[in-house]
């Protein structure tokens, strides 16, 4: 307090006044009255202007706290804090708090956007607001090769891929630039398996993974053929074989049934009369399935044709008198003389198997004479010389 109208040097009334307010530590903002009471002096008459006691509002700082989330989830809950609150007051002690928003929308591109604090209201307290930062991430995609294949030396199949954690409904007609797919394998690349990888591209909302798919090559088929093949070989004769693949890979051959005829190599070689089964084969490789081809061919011990003459000598060729037509025939009686008119030979049913004996003898060579009784061409007569 201060003193006016004190003379001859007086500095205060000889009795003090005391001084006092309504106001506490805890009072709200605002004016309240100073006032002073209990002065006396003996020489003066004392009057009391009141003082003001203002208690103006203390300052909040109200800051809009940070946060994060992934492009295409709902907003995070937007919430402030405060610094400078006084005594035991805290964020409950306002009377309206501040509010708090973003201009950020759950399709919002990747980046950041302010969260500003607004608003509010209390007797006590003046705001100063802080902005926050929302920070929206990129979602994740998952880009899957998928698994193809194809025949080896084909050409390669167009290669794709899925693609999952699209957000919002969206679809890959949203990205920026997609990622590249590819493999290894080329059309000539060998039968086994190869990776598919994806890689690059970029988006302004999402980041990619990468899952590779196996590409796969199968081998292919063949088909074995021959150039030619005899029907018929005459025992003991040999026949060169030849025979190809479409992969051009050599051709192997073996003979099904060695009692008739063997192989050797290429080389075939008729062993006695019957059917026998050629094989030509080939048994792959890295790029082609096996494959093979089997022919029959006849295996004969008498010259085509030969009907007059035979040579039952043992060696294993026109040992037997062997009549071309007798399958045509049918049913046939064979009667065989030699040159004085003797029966030295008959078989009422014929089958291909004199060797010219008789009664286990064998007869010497030269002419014989025959009278054959066919069921379907009639009575053949000639003449047969045995050559030894």
């Amino acid at each position: 307090m201060t003193y006016t109208g004190l003379t001859n040097g007086d500095t205060a009334p000889a009795t003090l006044p005391s001084i006092n307010t309504p106001a506490t530590v805890s009072s709200d903002a605002g004016v309240y009255p100073i006032t002073a009471t209990g002065a006396a002096d003996p020489n003066y008459n004392i009057t009391y202007l009141e003082g003001i006691l203002t208690i103006e509002k203390a300052t909040l700082s109200v800051t809009a706290e940070n946060k994060i989330k992934v492009h295409g989830d709902a907003n995070p809950a937007l919430t402030i804090s405060y610094i400078g609150f006084v005594g035991a007051d805290d964020k409950n002690v306002i009377d309206a708090e501040p509010s708090v928003s973003t201009s950020a929308l759950p399709f919002s591109t990747a980046g950041t956007y302010p969260i500003v604090p607004s608003g509010g209201l209390d007797n006590n307290y003046t705001f100063i607001f802080i902005d926050g930062t929302l920070t929206i991430t990129k979602a994740s995609l998952l880009f899957t090769a998928e698994n193809k294949g194809r025949i080896y030396n084909t050409p390669n199949p167009d290669l794709t891929f899925t693609i999952s954690g699209f957000v919002n409904s969206e679809t890959q007609a949203v990205i920026d630039a997609l990622p590249s797919i590819s493999t290894t394998a080329i059309q000539n690349s060998s039968a086994g398996t190869y990776p598919i990888i994806m890689s690059g591209g970029n988006d302004d909302n999402y980041s990619f993974s990468f899952t590779d798919g196996i590409f796969t090559i199968t081998k292919a088929d063949q088909t074995v053929s021959y150039s030619s093949f005899p029907e018929k070989v005459l025992m003991k004769n040999t026949i060169i074989l030849t025979a190809s693949s479409t992969s051009g890979l050599s051709v192997e051959f073996q003979s099904l049934d060695p009692q008739f005829a063997t192989v050797s190599g290429n080389i075939l070689t008729a062993v006695s009369a019957g059917n026998a089964r050629i094989r030509a084969y080939n048994i792959g490789d890295q790029n082609y399935n096996p494959a093979e081809t089997i022919e029959t061919t006849e295996v004969y011990s008498t010259h085509k044709n030969i009907m007059n003459l035979f040579t039952p000598n043992n060696d294993g060729i026109n040992d037997y008198w062997e009549l071309p037509d007798l399958d045509s025939w049918g049913k046939s009686e064979v009667k065989v003389y030699n040159r004085w008119g003797k029966l030295v030979f008959s078989e009422k049913e014929y089958q291909n198997r004199w060797d010219g004996t008789s009664d286990g003898s064998s007869l010497p060579e030269g002419p014989y004479y025959f009278i054959i009784d066919t069921q379907n061409a009639g009575v053949v007569k000639g003449t047969v010389n045995i050559v030894r």
